[in-house]
């Protein structure tokens, strides 16, 4: 998948690189730290660069095992915003979140003490999670203009392949789920316009009864957008493959989104232009899980499907109505 990245650098400690990118050891087992802390949102996807300077705060035992004073890393990995969370600055959040897997490579002491004399937002400040993904080229030194405070790609070529994440869809879906229980309590308001949500160059305009809503969006950018966040569409939704392959009369057919819901149940997603016409939807929909319950489905596994539509129409809702474990969802996201 190709993205297209801002020009600002995402440049951070090599502490946190290294903990983002190789992962750190915790009880035998190598966990990539997902988040970071900003003061104030920022545009993402980003490409990581590394601050010229060491680290100012208390690294734990952990983050001291991991020395990475002298860490050097390829500039080769991008930063793609998940989701913000604005908490307060609390310190027995600091004690969980610096204990639990999330930012164990910090004393709770150094984020509280960085984020306590934030002028820019004195109550609070925002939790960004965050997937990263190696990329298929390489920027050099020569390729990025470097200031005291920031660092920006000069290129104007800022198109990019997506080439793996170096987080699985379920570990990352883990690392979702153990911060939004960790967080719960400290949630706070975010201050100021500059406040608004973000999501790699695509803006949530509108949410209703829980589900993203979409108009004015092309299937393709909406599916570049729902691949990297299942589970906007469902809670606990994990993405196996998009663009998925299957022969039905001898003709290849593509289901946008093959998924695995919370109760490993085979979910078959398909993306629909705002006013699709709802017989040609429900005929395809239904053709795709037949043929998934014969070739994939293990016994004893339902196989759903869900519609993501911009808008439905009196008779999509209907049919869906009679057709068991299937379902709609309308979706409304503007692309900046």
């Amino acid at each position: 998948m190709k993205i297209k990245l801002v020009s600002e650098c995402l440049r951070i400690d090599s502490a946190n690189a290294k903990a983002m990118i190789e992962g750190v050891i915790k009880n035998g087992k190598i966990i990539h730290q997902c988040i970071y802390c900003l003061a104030k949102p920022k545009k993402f996807p980003k490409l990581i660069t590394l601050e010229s300077s060491p680290t100012k705060y208390t690294l734990s035992r952990i983050g001291q095992d991991l020395r990475s004073d002298d860490y050097k890393m390829p500039f080769k990995y991008v930063a793609c915003l998940e989701k913000e969370y604005f908490i307060k600055n609390d310190i027995h959040l600091w004690n969980i979140v610096c204990k639990n897997g999330l930012f164990d490579i910090w004393e709770p002491e150094a984020p509280y003490q960085r984020y306590k004399g934030s002028k820019l937002h004195p109550k609070g400040f925002n939790i960004a999670l965050l997937r990263i993904y190696e990329i298929d080229r390489v920027f050099t030194d020569d390729d990025i203009r470097k200031t005291v405070f920031f660092h920006h790609i000069k290129s104007d070529d800022l198109l990019v392949e997506l080439v793996h994440p170096l987080v699985s869809d379920e570990e990352f879906q883990n690392t979702k789920s153990l911060l939004e229980k960790s967080i719960m309590g400290y949630e706070t308001t975010p201050i100021g316009p500059s406040a608004s949500p973000r999501n790699n160059g695509v803006r949530v305009t509108h949410r209703s009864g829980g589900n993203i809503l979409t108009k004015g969006i092309r299937e393709r950018e909406l599916e570049n957008f729902l691949c990297e966040r299942p589970q906007l569409i469902e809670d606990g939704l994990i993405l196996m493959k998009r663009q998925y392959g299957i022969l039905i009369d001898g003709r290849p057919r593509r289901i946008d989104m093959l998924c695995k819901d919370k109760n490993e149940n085979l979910v078959v997603v398909e993306l629909k232009k705002y006013n699709a016409p709802s017989y040609s939807i429900i005929d395809q929909i239904a053709t795709y899980m037949g043929c998934i319950e014969n070739d994939q489905a293990n016994q004893g596994q339902t196989v759903r499907g869900i519609i993501v539509v911009g808008k439905a129409d009196e008779g999509l809702k209907y049919a869906v109505k009679v057709i068991p474990h299937l379902t709609v969802k309308e979706f409304q996201v503007t692309i900046k």
